[in-house]
């Protein structure tokens, strides 16, 4: 019984996954810049290596009421699925489509190392009538 992949399997499965990854997202991390009064200005800068093919999928009816600052939202989850050598980190936040998504769980490694996957939230502010 062979409990391992050779260095070719494990080639052959990253080219068939990419070929199921119809998307493209940009990963992207923070930037500050002083704003001269003490305080700062963030922005966000795509990463190196940060636009990758992905697949984005809803997570069902996961959607949550939730209150800042005197503001309702709704929070929808997804899954993200990326190569396995994209950048992805907990401080960084995902464009696909022009739309952003925050990473709220990057999930722990598998036993091969064929993709990366990460729970995603995006927030929609509840502006009223």
């Amino acid at each position: 019984m062979q409990t391992g992949l050779t260095a070719a399997q494990l080639a052959r499965m990253r080219e068939q996954v990419a070929g199921m990854l119809p998307d493209v997202c940009v990963i992207q991390a923070a930037t500050y810049t002083s704003d001269g009064a003490g305080g700062w200005t963030e922005s966000y800068q795509a990463v190196t290596g940060g636009t990758v093919a992905c697949r984005l999928d809803p997570l069902g009816a996961r959607t949550r009421a939730e209150t800042d600052a005197a503001q309702e939202s709704q929070k929808s989850f997804y899954e993200l699925t990326v190569p396995y050598t994209a950048p992805l980190a907990m401080d960084r936040v995902v464009l696909v489509g022009g739309v952003r998504y925050d990473i709220a769980e990057l999930h722990g490694a598998e036993s091969w190392a064929v993709t990366r996957t990460a729970r995603l939230t995006r927030s929609t502010v509840d502006w009223g009538d």
